[in-house]
């Protein structure tokens, strides 16, 4: 070859290596944009997604406590009626109870009313205090359900 030869195939393989060169350059510099656009989406895509799972976290959060308030309130209207009425029995079966006694000890026809008097108010005594110890118990029960 000669040297008229060689400068036009050197400029051409200097034109070819540096349009690659380029195409190279070029081609890295497009990756790393995308890269870094998807990284940046990502990181968006991440936060968006948290965001809305704390919204709606706090959302049924407050659906649940509504939800177990009016539950609550269900059960102790339910849990009041129950002790009433389970005061209501004891107290009955305490009446009974002592009106049984009552006619045990003074089942006789004739009755001395100042014996009657005292075993009344003995009577009534134990039945005031069954009474009240009933009525502690239950407020123990109470205390326990709050």
């Amino acid at each position: 070859m000669n040297r008229k030869q060689v400068i036009p195939l050197a400029l051409l393989i200097m034109l070819l290596f540096g349009r690659g060169l380029t195409a190279t350059v070029a081609d890295s510099s497009l990756s790393g944009i995308l890269t870094s656009w998807l990284d940046d989406k990502t990181e968006q895509s991440i936060a968006e997604i948290d965001s809305a799972i704390k919204e709606e976290q706090a959302i049924q959060t407050e659906r649940l406590k509504e939800v177990l308030a009016e539950e609550i309130k269900e059960v102790e209207k339910e849990w009041e009626t129950f002790i009433e009425a389970e005061k209501q029995k004891q107290l009955a079966a305490l009446r009974e109870y002592t009106d049984k006694h009552i006619a045990e000890r003074i089942g006789v026809t004739e009755v001395d009313p100042e014996k009657q008097a005292t075993v009344e108010k003995e009577l009534e005594r134990i039945f005031q205090e069954a009474v009240n110890e009933m009525e502690n118990i239950m407020l123990e029960i109470e205390e326990e359900v709050e």
